[in-house]
């Protein structure tokens, strides 16, 4: 959990090997299974206290299970939207 201090969409950005999932509170936001490029997503935050958690996955090949996945990249998305959060 952390502290949203201002309300608006924030990406989130995911690369793996071999597959993620990231969750906002308890729904899932974006699934990925490519290990070549990366994928984000935006997403509409409130003000106030916010939960992002993810599961990676690592299978197959000779680093399976030696390097688990354990970073996210979290960051506020350009302003492209309006303040009702509709994308311009």
């Amino acid at each position: 959990k952390f502290n949203i201090p201002l309300e608006g969409y924030y990406t989130i950005a995911v690369a793996c090997d071999n597959e993620a999932e990231v969750y906002v509170g308890d729904n899932m936001v974006l699934h990925w299974n490519r290990f070549d490029t990366t994928s984000q997503v935006d997403v509409w935050f409130p003000r106030g206290e916010g939960a992002v958690s993810w599961k990676a996955s690592n299978y197959g090949g000779a680093a399976s299970g030696k390097n688990p996945a354990r970073s996210m990249v979290f960051e506020r998305a350009p302003q492209q939207f309006n303040t009702i959060g509709q994308k311009r």
